[in-house]
């Protein structure tokens, strides 16, 4: 089969021209639960990258076929907080768990961190947990684009690895009246939050993210989203 350079590794021209055949167009009506499957068009349909943000199908090592954010940098306005991210197409939640699973890309420095996205309302309000190889690991929100850090766990909670697959898992639900949300690091509680009286997030898109930085990249699979 022909082989070629694209995204900055190889990749099969055949495979991927079947893939991405179905594009990333607007997608119908959703039932939960789903584990978004990169071989079929109709999921491929729910992804939607944001300001050019790499995240596409691709092979991982071990020849699944999995998502890619790989090197390349997507551009942003001026006044958003600069994430690369991609939202899926699955209406607005309030309640939900998102899962997948992650190992580290073959170029700059793999997977030392990742976001979750959630609350989105558009690319200046959203809110996320940022589960990280970093003590500034943390839960937080961008408000009419200005970042805010409503709590830091002053912990590092995840190690990058290109070996193998690690899970991360989101939960963000209502408990005892308050909004709380769970931050699951192979299927470890690493980090929780409560949100504090008008802070909590609204329903909206959810979705995954890294830094808009060439270095920062993975391979994706198994996103699982929930209602709760």
């Amino acid at each position: 089969m022909q082989r070629t350079r694209h995204w900055g590794m190889y990749v099969d021209v055949l495979l991927l021209a079947g893939l991405l055949a179905g594009g990333f167009a607007g997608a119908a009506e959703v039932t939960l639960p789903i584990t978004i499957d990169p071989l079929k068009p109709e999921h491929r349909e729910l992804v939607q990258p944001q300001f050019g943000s790499f995240f596409y199908p691709g092979p991982d090592p071990y020849g699944n076929v999995v998502f890619i954010m790989g090197q390349e940098m997507a551009t942003f306005p001026e006044d958003s907080y600069e994430l690369r991210y991609v939202l899926f197409d699955i209406g607005e939640l309030r309640e939900f768990s998102l899962e997948f699973a992650s190992m580290g890309w073959v170029g700059g420095s793999g997977n030392p961190s990742h976001f979750v996205v959630f609350g989105w309302q558009d690319y200046k309000n959203f809110y996320y947990s940022y589960p990280a190889e970093s003590v500034a690991t943390r839960v937080g929100r961008v408000v009419d684009g200005k970042h805010q850090t409503l709590f830091q766990l002053n912990e590092i909670i995840w190690f990058r690895d290109r070996e193998k697959y690690q899970t991360v898992r989101v939960e963000v639900k209502e408990v005892d009246g308050r909004m709380v949300v769970d931050t699951f690091v192979n299927d470890e509680l690493r980090m929780t939050y409560t949100y504090a009286e008008g802070e909590e997030p609204p329903a909206g898109k959810v979705g995954i993210a890294m830094w808009n930085n060439s270095a920062h990249n993975a391979y994706i699979k198994d996103i699982t989203i929930k209602a709760l």
